[in-house]
């Protein structure tokens, strides 16, 4: 009895010795898959953005290699009494890889070197260039006011330091504040405010009617037309130079190169539609297979830009002048329903050139929060509507700004 309990007992010490020397090994076996899936799941919300998600993530390694090398450039602060000199040597002619002098974003980086400068093959901007936008306040006080206007602030800084050269002109429906005035002036914004015949209308669909109104006045003096949403069309780089002057280009909503919500699609459009054309062929609509337009955004020469106000005018149904999002769906539906009387219009989808990503900002790397390029070629985007990182939305002091 005494033997064999010993040889029990040597045995179960020999096979724990060997167990020891080999657990590393078995317990990589083991784990291994599943730890693997774990890191996957780590940065993956589902599998539509699966590969995405793993391309960014070896984007973002790659595109921080490259910046790492200081670059010494002189940028020029926004003001609006350049030189002749001053203007042809402003950085936003010469695409590079440019630090920025945005307030609280000091060190941010745009890679528009090699092939992200291939888009700049048009004339830069210049006096003769006007950027359009549209404003109303509803209440000067209201915590929801004061953050719009810290996003029309933001936006102001970075668009008016990139475009430094055109002509802002802004349309306003109401009374402004002190605090809004003392901003556009800062910005050196042309203010023109809406007559009478405007005050039934949401300020988003009368925007057009007054684009159109300033241009016929002015036609003579202006060559290229950007029209952008005020509070969240963020222009890196000069638009103007990317764009060919005899198309007129529109956003999408595309969120990345992949995924785009086409017309006849997603609940919220569906209800719109619904609402303004009763109840449209939705099913008909789908099977066009265009995607869906995004008001935010629309940039051409002159005439161009007087042709599309001139369709949308002469499509407006009065009775939704006091709706908003009217002016986005009649958009889609004059543009892709309709016979187009509108030659070289352009929808533009999620790429370098202007992308809509508020449902996917992870396509961009925005690294160490000083960096914004896009995900799968490291190149900066050069008009981004909405998206910027938490970070950045409060990156901005209004009040000091203006007093």
């Amino acid at each position: 009895m005494r033997l064999t309990n010993l040889s029990i007992l040597l045995l179960i010490f020999f096979m724990t010795c060997i167990f020891l020397v080999m657990e590393p090994k078995i317990f990589s076996l083991l784990i291994s898959p599943n730890s693997k899936m774990i890191k996957k799941d780590n940065f993956t919300q589902n599998i539509e953005l699966k590969n995405k998600t793993v391309e960014i993530k070896e984007e973002e390694e790659e595109v921080e290699e490259e910046v790492e090398e200081p670059i010494e450039i002189n940028y020029i602060p926004p003001k609006f009494t350049f030189t002749e000199e001053e203007l042809k040597n402003h950085p936003a002619q010469n695409p590079r890889l440019i630090r920025s002098s945005y307030p609280g974003v000091s060190n941010i980086r745009l890679n528009y070197e090699g092939k992200c400068g291939e888009h700049f093959k048009y004339p830069p901007h210049t006096t003769r260039d006007i950027v359009f936008g549209a404003f109303e306040e509803y209440s000067n006080n209201s915590p929801e006011q004061v953050i719009f206007r810290e996003k029309i602030a933001r936006t102001l800084e970075i668009t008016r330091t990139t475009l430094s050269k055109a002509k802002f002109v802004v349309c306003y429906k109401g009374n402004l504040s002190g605090a809004m005035e003392k901003l556009f002036k800062y910005y050196n914004v042309e203010l023109i405010k809406a007559p009478a015949k405007y005050d039934h209308f949401h300020i988003a669909n009368a925007r057009f009617f007054l684009f159109y109104d300033y241009m016929m006045k002015h036609r003579s003096e202006i060559d290229r037309v950007l029209m952008i949403d005020l509070k969240d069309i963020y222009v890196f780089a000069d638009i103007f130079a990317a764009v060919d002057p005899n198309q007129w280009v529109m956003m999408s909503e595309c969120f990345d190169h992949r995924f785009c919500l086409h017309l006849g699609e997603g609940q919220w459009h569906n209800e719109k539609l619904r609402e303004f054309y009763g109840n449209p062929p939705l099913r008909e609509w789908r099977k066009l297979n265009v995607v869906e337009i995004n008001s935010g955004l629309h940039i051409g020469n002159i005439n161009k830009a007087i042709e599309f106000c001139e369709y949308y005018i002469s499509n407006f149904d009065i009775k939704y002048c006091d709706r908003w999002a009217y002016e986005q769906q009649m958009t889609n539906v004059i543009i892709w329903t309709k016979p187009n009387k509108i030659n070289a219009v352009v929808i533009d989808k999620c790429d370098q050139l202007m992308c809509f990503p508020a449902g996917l900002p992870a396509i961009f790397s925005f690294s160490n929060s000083n960096s914004i390029r896009y995900a799968k070629d490291g190149c900066s985007p050069i008009v981004l509507h909405k998206g910027l990182p938490p970070l950045w939305e409060r990156f901005y002091n209004f009040e000091n700004k203006i007093n």
